[in-house]
């Protein structure tokens, strides 16, 4: 099941998924996993974020960018991404957001393209760049257009190489990835509520 329908169509699993999290707060990471073992009512994905929340993998520089080539090079044998939720894509993000290497760039991130998706724009320019996610190769406005016969006609539409920028940052990230930050973006409403990256304590 998608990522988008099993958290963000159902007000009743994440409010579980909720209860869940502050319920198992104070447990250690071996207790908790011996605790999801036994919930036969959650899904691998809901187990997941569960855990994830409560006991993110820290990680070292340049090392999400890694984890995200890794799972998209096994899986897809290539690093492009997907234009549509991926489960595992999404709770590698939850994991950056809490622990403490990753947390503030990706809040950054969330501030950025997400909070302020209305400033998203395709870079202009001739340059090539990297996905600040995924660390793909995408291309400025001006070479873009001149790599779309290169990279295949559905480029055109799909876009998935365009640089895009977001508001007050340097950072660019191509389409695939912004898609998973949305969703992430929509988890973490629903977890820490609407106002949650007003708080800079988190």
């Amino acid at each position: 099941m998608l990522f988008s329908q099993l958290c963000f169509t159902n007000y009743l699993i994440i409010m579980e998924i909720k209860k869940l999290i502050d319920e198992y707060k104070n447990l250690s990471s071996s207790e908790l996993l011996e605790v999801l073992k036994q919930r036969t009512d959650l899904t691998p994905t809901q187990k997941n974020i569960i855990y994830v929340y409560l006991h993110p993998t820290n990680l070292g520089d340049m090392e999400l960018v890694s984890k995200f080539q890794t799972y998209r090079n096994n899986k897809d044998g290539n690093i492009t991404g997907k234009l549509e939720p991926v489960d595992n894509e999404i709770i590698m993000l939850l994991n950056a957001y809490r622990c403490r290497q990753y947390n503030k760039y990706i809040r950054h991130l969330l501030h950025s393209f997400v909070k302020k998706d209305n400033s998203i724009v395709p870079i202009d320019g001739n340059e090539v760049e990297s996905c600040g996610i995924c660390g793909k190769p995408v291309y400025q406005y001006g070479k873009w257009q001149e790599k779309c016969c290169e990279l295949g006609k559905d480029e055109v539409v799909r876009k998935e190489h365009l640089s895009l920028g977001g508001d007050g940052t340097d950072i660019v990230v191509c389409l695939d990835c912004l898609i998973q930050l949305g969703k992430l973006h929509d988890l973490l409403q629903e977890i820490e509520g609407p106002d949650y990256l007003d708080n800079w304590k988190k």
